[in-house]
């Protein structure tokens, strides 16, 4: 197990990149968010933590964060009313499973980090306005958003709403 933690929590460490998959996704930023963790090991700062984030009724997302879990797993399970999709992101396997059972998706596996250097790279090294990005200051305000709110309803034990530094949302992709 990681050793107990005395200057972070798991929400803030661990949280950031599952909500900015779900914003990524719908297109979509939650409206509340409630959120219950606990650190085990130590008062101090959570080492599990449960959030749940509406999106004005259209969509629930839950994210599961832990630094007790054994198991490294990083998942992407989407259920809608025709079936579920499952994306295990760390084999890089997709299945879809509707009416008539499951089905793998051949998607071509990538080493998203390197990905992620190479495009901050290009933007030092050219004008970062000229190249797209889908990881701009807002979406990083907006995540950092909704972060606080979960820390908020975890300290307070109750929903709370989102507040975005600017309201607007990024279209869907």
């Amino acid at each position: 197990l990681l050793v107990p933690q005395s200057q972070r929590e798991v929400i803030t460490d661990l949280a950031p990149h599952p909500l900015d998959i779900c914003n990524y996704l719908s297109g979509k930023w939650p409206s509340k968010v409630t959120c219950w963790g606990r650190g085990y090991r130590t008062k101090d700062n959570e080492e599990v933590a449960f959030i749940t984030a509406d999106h004005d009724g259209e969509m629930t997302a839950h994210v599961e964060v832990s630094w007790l879990d054994r198991e490294k797993r990083r998942d992407v399970t989407a259920v809608g009313g025709n079936g579920m999709a499952h994306l295990d992101c760390s084999e890089q396997r997709l299945v879809l499973h509707g009416v008539n059972g499951p089905e793998q998706i051949q998607i071509t596996p990538n080493n998203t980090l390197r990905s992620e250097i190479l495009h901050f790279i290009d933007c030092i090294n050219h004008n970062p306005h000229a190249l797209p990005s889908l990881s701009d200051g807002l979406v990083g305000a907006n995540v950092v958003s909704v972060l606080e709110a979960a820390r908020q309803s975890l300290a307070e034990e109750r929903t709370v709403q989102v507040r975005f530094p600017i309201a607007e949302e990024i279209p869907a992709k």
